[in-house]
C-alpha cells in the first residue's frame, strides 16, 4: 500500500494491494517498502518520500510500472542486438570458410608447380622459385585483407556477446528492482546504443587466386607453361624474370635455333 493506515487522513481511502516487485526498504523511512520510482530523480522511493520527504510533487510511477517499462526496453535492445550478432556471426563463418578455400587453392597450385617442375629442375629451378613467390605473395595479400576484416568483426562479436550475456544475467535475477540499478541502467544504454548502431559488415574480399598454371610435355618443352596470358616459348636455353606483378609474370629468354 502507499498510505499508512494509522493516519486518520487516509482512513477513507481505498487501498488496492499490488504485487511487490522487490523486498527492498527505504533507507530514509525505516520499515517502508520502496513502491514507487521518482522519474525526476531516477531513484526508487517509498510512499513517505512522496508525501513528506524530499520527493514531494516529483513526477512518479509505481515501481511495478517502472520495472515493466525498463524490462521492455532491455528486452527490445537485446533482441535487436542478438539479430545483428547473428548477422556478424554469419559473416565470420563465411570468412573462415573463405580462408580455408584460399589455403586449399594455394596448396593445389603449389602441388601442381612442385610436381610438374621435377623433370626440369636443372633448367628452370629459378623459374620455379619465382612462381612460388607469386603464389605466396597472392596468399599473403589476400589473407591479410580477409584477416583485417575478420578481426574487426570478431572484436564486435566479443563485445556484443558480453553485453548480451550480462543482459541475460539481469533478466534471470528474481529481484525485479535490479532493472533500476545503476549498472543495469548503464547496460541498457550500451545495449540500445549498440542496437541502434548501423550494421554494415564489410564486403568479403575475393579470395580467388586468379592464377592458372598449365604444364605439359615438360621434358621436351615448356611452351605451354603459363601464369595467366604470358607464355614461355619452347626449349629456352636461358630464362630471366624481367617483371613480376600481382597477376602476371614477364620472362625474357634466348632460344638456340640450330639443329
Amino acid at each position: 500500500t502507499c498510505h499508512p493506515k494509522e493516519r486518520a487522513v487516509f482512513k477513507a481511502h481505498v487501498v488496492a494491494p499490488m504485487e511487490p516487485v522487490s523486498g527492498r526498504e527505504c533507507d530514509v523511512h525505516e520499515g517502508q517498502a520502496l513502491a514507487f520510482f521518482c522519474t525526476q530523480c531516477g531513484v526508487m522511493v517509498c510512499a513517505h518520500c512522496l508525501l513528506m520527504g524530499t520527493h514531494i510533487e516529483h513526477p512518479r510511477v509505481s515501481l511495478h510500472t517502472a520495472v515493466t517499462d525498463r524490462k521492455a526496453q532491455l528486452i527490445a535492445a537485446m533482441e535487436t542486438l542478438e539479430s545483428k550478432h547473428a548477422v556478424v556471426h554469419d559473416f565470420t563463418q563465411r570468412a573462415d570458410a573463405a580462408m580455408q578455400t584460399l589455403s586449399e587453392s594455394c596448396a593445389q597450385v603449389r602441388a601442381e608447380v612442385e610436381t610438374e617442375c621435377m623433370d626440369m629442375q636443372l633448367l628452370v629451378k629459378g623459374l620455379q622459385h619465382r612462381l612460388l613467390e607469386v603464389v605466396d605473395r597472392h596468399e599473403r595479400e589476400k589473407r591479410a585483407t580477409v584477416m583485417c576484416q575478420l578481426e574487426g568483426q570478431r572484436q564486435r562479436l566479443s563485445v556484443w556477446g558480453a553485453m548480451i550475456d550480462r543482459a541475460k544475467q539481469v533478466m534471470q535475477n528474481e529481484d525485479g528492482a535490479v532493472y533500476l540499478d545503476v549498472d543495469t541502467h548503464k547496460l541498457d544504454k550500451q545495449l540500445r546504443g549498440a542496437a541502434d548502431a548501423s550494421l554494415a559488415p564489410p564486403k568479403l574480399a575475393n579470395v580467388a587466386l586468379g592464377l592458372t598454371l598449365t604444364i605439359s610435355q615438360l621434358k621436351e618443352s615448356v611452351g605451354n607453361m603459363h601464369f595467366t596470358e604470358y607464355l614461355v616459348p619452347p626449349a629456352p636455353s636461358e630464362v630471366v624474370c624481367v617483371e613480376c606483378t600481382m597477376s602476371s609474370l614477364l620472362l625474357s629468354w634466348t632460344c638456340d635455333t640450330r639443329e
